[in-house]
């Protein structure tokens, strides 16, 4: 299959590690936690728009994947790209990302109105918010953040903004239950699985490398196998 590389999104570093426009590569981790911002993010929205159906689209993760494929001038800019693959019928081709645009600007609308003290969009999903707080983490009080989808003017992520993110989570709340269901969707890559209690109730739990055979398995055999979890 063919296809094109298309611009989402350019993340601006800014301060002394970044001059010459150099990319520290102990910055690449705020690098993989906005690709799993914008991939959680997608998935939440996607989820939302189809409450009838328990299972991603086929590739949906790789229509999400990010690629830096250079810096650029500016400090150091990284400008993100995703390549979208061309099926043979054409009348399927699609040329926007549209679950990765989606999901940026929504990030992009969270984080500009944080700095301008406004109230969070209402499609927001507020269990991203530990993913949203976790992003900037490695920079330090000299150094700054920004992004923007392309077109737009840069929004800022700072220490302030962080906090600011962080306040507006709800406390952490532990109990233990016992739930039974079927595995419908499983994540080998960030250890989680969707427990289905019915028809629209899902619960998303986290696995270890020894449970995963397990997961799978319920996975596979999902119409004759349930599991249980505490």
């Amino acid at each position: 299959m063919s296809g094109q590389w298309k611009e989402v999104a350019r993340l601006h570093f800014k301060g002394k590690r970044f001059r010459d426009h150099a990319l520290d590569l102990s910055a690449l981790s705020e690098l993989r936690q906005f690709q799993k911002m914008v991939a959680e993010t997608a998935k939440a929205l996607w989820r939302k728009a189809h409450l009838d159906r328990t299972n991603l689209p086929a590739h949906f993760e790789d229509r999400t994947r990010l690629c830096l494929r250079k810096i650029v001038e500016g400090s150091a800019v990284a400008p993100l790209e995703v390549f979208i693959e061309k099926p043979d019928l054409e009348e399927l081709w699609e040329p926007e990302p549209v679950e990765v645009n989606e999901a940026i600007d929504l990030a992009y609308r969270v984080f500009g109105a944080i700095h301008e003290d406004t109230s969070l969009p209402e499609e927001f999903p507020k269990e991203l918010l530990p993913e949203y707080t976790g992003w900037g983490q490695g920079l330090s009080d000299d150094e700054v953040l920004e992004f923007a989808p392309p077109g737009k003017p840069a929004a800022r992520v700072t220490a302030e903004v962080r906090e600011r993110l962080a306040a507006l989570a709800e406390p952490p709340y532990e109990d233990a239950v016992d739930e039974t269901g079927q595995v419908l969707e499983a994540d080998v890559r960030q250890k989680r699985f969707q427990l289905w209690l019915g028809d629209t109730k899902g619960v998303q739990i986290s696995f270890t490398d020894e449970q995963e055979a397990q997961v799978t398995t319920a996975l596979k055999d999902h119409e004759a196998v349930r599991l249980r979890v505490t």
